[in-house]
């Protein structure tokens, strides 16, 4: 424990409240004797004296050394709260990474369970969208399953539905 109250195990200079250093690929343990089947549950926890909708609540990041020796984060899991109204609460979580050089937000899973790739508006179920010049996204929902063509070049601007039979793919 340092002067200003930080623990540091493996480290004698503790740069956050809990420091933890680790020669080798085994870091931390967390292990529950309990004979129930809920298992051992590590809670990440914000405590604000003033909640807002929207908070980021808590972050999981993966970080390294690119090969110019500077702390990267090459990926993150992050929560929300989207509505903080006592009895109507919302949360979502969200999945980043980095792909050449650029950190974005890749997957999201909303406060109602639909999930989006590529998109932070989710129109259904499953909404799947990227994001360049000849791109479709597609949609599945209940009935219904939307493709939509977003290509901005003319010689790329269709859009095609094929179905998978045993045998070959089939053009509707």
């Amino acid at each position: 424990i340092d002067d200003g109250g930080r623990v540091g195990i493996g480290t004698t200079s503790p740069t956050v409240p809990f420091n933890v250093v680790a020669g080798g690929t085994d870091a931390a343990l967390f292990e529950s004797t309990e004979s129930g089947a809920n298992g051992v549950q590590v809670s990440l926890r914000s405590t604000s004296s003033s909640p807002a909708d929207n908070d980021v609540l808590a972050v999981l990041d993966f970080s390294g050394r690119d090969d110019g020796n500077n702390n990267t984060t090459y990926a993150q899991i992050r929560s929300h709260s989207r509505d903080v109204s006592n009895g109507s609460e919302d949360g979502d979580i969200t999945f980043h990474t980095r792909h050449d050089g650029t950190f974005d937000e890749r997957v999201r899973i909303n406060q109602a369970g639909n999930v989006g790739i590529g998109t932070t508006h989710i129109e259904a179920p499953l909404s799947v969208f990227r994001d360049v010049a000849a791109s479709a996204s597609f949609n599945l929902d209940n009935n219904t399953m939307m493709l939509r063509n977003s290509g901005t070049n003319s010689t790329a601007n269709r859009t095609s539905l094929y179905f998978r039979t045993h045998a070959a793919d089939n053009k509707l």
